[in-house]
């Protein structure tokens, strides 16, 4: 395999999808040996990788890549030639994948829960200043209609049923 700094992303890319197409037909055939069908296993989640179509975190990792293909890790570091296309692909990945746009999305999150609280404590002060007037209201118009007419008050404000 070729450095990283001599070859693409998209490169490698192709040469994985190349080599994935390569057992697909194979296996059609049912000319596949255990060590190509754990090849393609691996290929195809290198390859979900390379799409940002995984069921991982996204970062390129040999625990994620376990975790894509279910291959076992003693087994997945016996496949060489694809754990070294999969770490040079990681390395050379552009920026901007799965896990760069769920940062993005949980601190969005994290902003909007802010602001929304932010409104809360604003909408629960403004509540309180009108609990406030509304009760100096009351008291106001109490003291002018005479102190009998506060029980006379609260009788009105009762809902119509």
């Amino acid at each position: 395999m070729e450095k990283i700094d001599q070859i693409s992303f998209e490169e490698l890319r192709n040469d994985n999808a190349d080599r994935l197409h390569e057992l697909d037909v194979l296996a059609g055939g049912g000319d596949l040996r255990g060590t190509e069908t754990t090849e393609r296993t691996i290929r195809a989640g290198i390859d979900r990788f390379c799409r940002g179509t995984t069921q991982t975190d996204g970062s390129w990792t040999v625990v994620n890549l376990v975790e894509e293909t279910g291959v076992p890790r003693p087994t997945l570091y016996r496949y060489k030639r694809e754990l070294e296309l999969f770490q040079n692909l990681g390395a050379s990945a552009p920026h901007g994948g799965a896990r760069e746009e769920l940062k993005r999305l949980r601190s969005e999150l994290a902003a909007e829960r802010e602001a929304a609280k932010a409104e809360r404590a604003r909408h629960r002060n403004a509540e309180a200043v009108l609990v406030e007037r509304i009760h100096a209201l009351s008291l106001l118009v109490a003291s002018a209609m005479g102190e009998d007419s506060l029980p006379r008050m609260i009788e009105l404000s009762k809902p119509p049923e």
